[in-house]
C-alpha cells in the first residue's frame, strides 16, 4: 500500500487529469489498460507458439525422412533445409522481441495512465497492480519521467516482459543449437 499521497513522485502526478467528470473515465482507463495486456500476452503466446511449432515441425520432418528412407528426397538435403530453417529461427525470435517490446511499452503507457486518472479520482487506489506501480516510482527515485519509468520496469529482471525474453531466447537457443548440429 502507498504511504502517503505526498510520497508519490511528482513527474506521476503532474499528467492527473483534472477534470469534474473523473469518474467517467476511471473505468474506461482500466479497460484500456486490460485491452493492452492481452494484445500483449497474446502475440507472446503466438510468438511462443511459432517457436515451438517450428522446432516440432522440423523434427517430425527429420524422424519422417529417416523412417521413410530417401523415398522422398535425399537425407542431405532434408538435413540441410530442417538444420537452416532451424537456424533462420534465431532472426525471427530477435524480431518477435522487439515486437513484444512495443507491445509491452503500449502496455505499461495505458497502465501509467490508468494510475493517474486514479490519483486524480476521490477514491482509494486498491487495485495491486496500481499500487505496485506507484511504489516502484517511488523506489526508483533516479527515474524522473514517463519514459525512464517505463523503460526501466520493462526492463526490469522481475518482470513479466524479461522472463518472455527469457523463454523466447531459450527456444531460439535451442533451435539454433538443433539447426546447428543437424548441418
Amino acid at each position: 500500500m502507498v504511504s502517503s499521497q505526498k510520497d508519490i513522485p511528482a513527474w506521476l502526478k503532474k499528467g492527473v487529469p483534472k477534470s469534474a467528470d473523473i469518474e467517467k473515465i476511471l473505468t474506461p482507463s482500466r479497460e484500456e489498460m486490460y485491452r493492452a495486456l492481452q494484445l500483449y500476452h497474446a502475440h507472446v503466446r503466438y510468438v511462443i507458439t511459432i517457436m515451438l511449432s517450428l522446432i516440432t515441425a522440423m523434427f517430425a520432418i527429420l524422424g519422417l525422412s529417416a523412417r521413410l528412407g530417401d523415398v522422398i528426397a535425399e537425407p542431405e538435403i532434408i538435413s540441410t533445409v530442417v538444420g537452416a530453417l532451424l537456424i533462420a529461427g534465431c532472426p525471427v525470435a530477435l524480431i518477435a522481441v522487439v515486437i513484444i517490446w512495443r507491445y509491452y511499452l503500449v502496455y505499461l503507457s495505458s497502465l501509467v495512465f490508468a494510475v493517474r486518472v486514479h490519483l486524480g479520482s476521490p477514491f482509494k487506489i486498491t487495485h495491486p497492480w496500481f499500487n505496485r506501480t506507484i511504489e516502484q516510482a517511488i523506489r526508483w527515485s533516479k527515474v524522473r519521467d514517463d519514459i525512464g519509468f517505463i523503460h526501466k520496469r520493462a526492463s526490469s529482471p522481475t518482470d513479466t516482459f524479461m522472463l518472455y525474453v527469457y523463454i523466447i531466447f531459450c527456444l531460439a537457443g535451442l533451435s539454433l543449437f538443433c539447426g546447428l548440429k543437424i548441418l
